[in-house]
């Protein structure tokens, strides 16, 4: 559990972003109170505001790869020539259904939330179905009062 320093609630450490310059290395507000910021401050920007923010990204045309980088290693720590070698290890598909996402995005990466380990990429509708059976392997009471057909 930790104390939300903006909205005053003691959560559970989930809701807390990592944040690499914090003792705990979580960041001080939880997910929702920085969520709920941002949007406040981008409603009070001003046009011209919004315009030198986009004018900065355009000026940085590999943005995106190193914002790639960035995430993979921050979030799952892994390089892309890691992400690269998975890929190529799963032939370039799911490793659970052996499919390709049909909109043609990369693979997710799949993680254990407890662990950090990472087990494989996977298709959205995979990584979507994963996340949702741990969900219930949880809890199961509200799921099968849904589908035992208790109101």
């Amino acid at each position: 559990m930790k104390f939300c320093k903006y909205c005053s609630i003691e959560q559970s450490l989930e809701q807390f972003s990592p944040h690499p310059h914090t003792k705990d290395r979580l960041n001080n507000k939880c997910k929702t109170c920085v969520n709920n910021y941002n949007k406040n401050r981008w409603r009070q920007m001003s046009d011209i505001e919004r315009e030198i923010l986009y004018a900065k990204k355009r000026q940085n045309p590999n943005r995106l790869t190193t914002d790639r980088k960035k995430t993979l290693k921050r979030k799952y720590g892994i390089t892309v020539e890691h992400y690269e070698q998975m890929l190529k290890h799963q032939n370039g598909v799911c490793k659970i259904c052996k499919g390709l996402d049909p909109s043609g995005r990369r693979l997710a990466v799949d993680h254990c939330h407890t662990t950090g380990a990472v087990r494989g990429l996977l298709c959205p509708s995979c990584n979507t179905a994963l996340g949702r059976i741990e969900q219930y392997l949880k809890n199961k009471a509200p799921w099968n009062e849904y589908l035992n057909g208790a109101a």
